[in-house]
């Protein structure tokens, strides 16, 4: 007969797979009594598990509350921490950050449930003007998920994220030799 786990102490998931494991705990409840989860991954479920503990040590016994009042720039920090740390590579986890870093104050400061589709829209259609199509992707990627994630948790009814588009930016030419500069650099490896 199979041990049976008491009350809080998370739940288990083999990926055959991906071949890892996935230890989920609840760390507390919002506002509106929905659980703030936290997932961790490892190559086996005692290297999931201990990740888990570790976590919630280095935590304590707080536990995360979320108010419906809570600004996009303390979401973002808390999102990063809860989702993402320990759950990604640490360049990817850099990159995130650095992406984070581009979010102008005026949407920071605001509250995550009054931004609305059109203010991310105009952030995106700013963010184009100076950056790659590869990097506006990863921005909108992100933006989706710390909304998919604060409607989860019940920081907003909808969305906002879930149908911004990239506008269409012309990649800069690269420059490439003609056939004439290459016939010269061959002339001259040649001697």
């Amino acid at each position: 007969m199979s041990k049976r786990r008491g009350h809080g102490e998370g739940t288990f998931f083999h990926d055959v797979k991906r071949n890892t494991w996935q230890y989920k705990i609840v760390l507390g409840y919002n506002d509106d009594g929905f659980p703030i989860r936290k997932t961790f991954y490892g190559k086996t479920r005692a290297e999931a598990h201990k990740k888990g503990r570790e976590y919630v040590a280095a935590l304590g016994n707080r536990s995360i509350s979320i108010s419906p009042d809570m600004k996009l720039g303390d979401w973002v920090q808390r999102w990063l921490e809860s989702y993402k740390a320990d759950t990604i590579k640490q360049t990817s986890y850099h990159q995130l950050e650095l992406l984070i870093s581009k979010i102008p104050d005026s949407l920071r400061e605001k509250k995550v449930q009054d931004i609305t589709p059109i203010e991310l829209q105009s952030f995106i259609n700013q963010f184009s003007v100076d950056y790659s199509k590869s990097y506006i992707d990863k921005m909108r990627f992100m933006l989706r998920s710390i909304f998919t994630e604060a409607q989860e948790n019940g920081l907003c009814s909808q969305n906002p994220a879930r149908r911004i588009k990239a506008p269409n930016v012309r990649e800069k030419p690269r420059e490439a030799y003609s056939p004439s500069d290459c016939a010269i650099i061959k002339a001259f490896a040649a001697r």
